[in-house]
C-alpha cells in the first residue's frame, strides 16, 4: 500500500513537471512567432501621456513603423531616427502613408509615479516632434516578444503584417534595407 502511495505521488509530480514544461514551451513559441516576418501582427492598444489612444485600427492603411523602447535604450538608434525623418520627408505620400510610432516601456511605472511618467511623455514628445505612446501593461512587449534592454523597431504592413523586425542597434545595412522596404511598401 505504501509502495502504491509513492508510485502514485511520482507520478503526480512528473504530470506537474510535464504541464509546466509544455506551458513554458507554449508561451515562449508564441512570444517569438508574433515576432517572425509574414505573420500576422498581434493587437495592441497602447496610450500617450496625454491620453491619446493608439491601436493598430488607427493606423489602419498605413505603414507602422514602431519604435519599441526603454528610457535607458532610446539613443541605440538615434541616427536611423534622424534618416527615417529625413526619408519621409521626401514625399508627400512616404509622409501621408507611413506612421512613425514610439513606444517607451513604462511597466516599471507604479501607480506613484505614473503621472511623472505621463508628464516626461508628454514632455519628449513636444521636443521629439512626435507622439510617444508608453506600453503600461506591458501586454505590446509580450505579444510582439520585444527585447528587453534593446531599441527594438518593427515595421508593419498597410494589411497588418510583420515585414521587418531588429532588436539592437541598426547597421547602416539594416538601415538601407528598411528604407529600400518603407518605398516598396508605400507603392503596393
Amino acid at each position: 500500500m505504501r509502495d502504491e502511495k509513492m508510485r502514485i505521488t511520482k507520478l503526480i509530480e512528473r504530470i506537474w513537471i510535464m504541464i509546466f514544461l509544455l506551458f513554458t514551451v507554449f508561451c515562449f513559441s508564441t512570444s517569438a512567432e508574433c515576432m517572425e516576418t509574414g505573420t500576422k501582427a498581434p493587437r495592441f492598444s497602447i496610450k500617450s501621456g496625454d491620453g491619446k489612444e493608439f491601436s493598430p485600427d488607427t493606423g489602419k492603411s498605413r505603414i507602422t513603423i514602431t519604435l519599441y523602447e526603454t528610457k535607458d535604450t532610446i539613443e541605440q538608434n538615434r541616427s536611423f531616427k534622424n534618416d527615417l525623418g529625413a526619408l519621409l520627408k521626401e514625399s508627400a505620400t512616404l509622409k501621408d502613408g507611413t506612421v512613425v510610432l514610439p513606444v517607451i516601456d513604462c511597466t516599471s511605472a507604479s501607480w506613484l509615479t505614473r503621472k511623472v511618467w505621463e508628464m516626461n511623455l508628454v514632455k519628449n514628445s513636444k521636443k521629439e516632434n512626435v507622439t510617444i505612446y508608453g506600453d503600461w501593461n506591458g501586454r505590446m512587449k509580450a505579444d510582439y516578444g520585444v527585447k528587453v534592454g534593446m531599441s527594438n523597431v518593427i515595421i508593419t504592413d498597410r494589411k497588418g503584417y510583420i515585414r521587418f523586425t531588429k532588436a539592437g542597434q541598426l547597421n547602416n545595412r539594416d538601415i538601407h534595407q528598411i528604407k529600400t522596404l518603407i518605398r516598396r511598401l508605400t507603392v503596393e
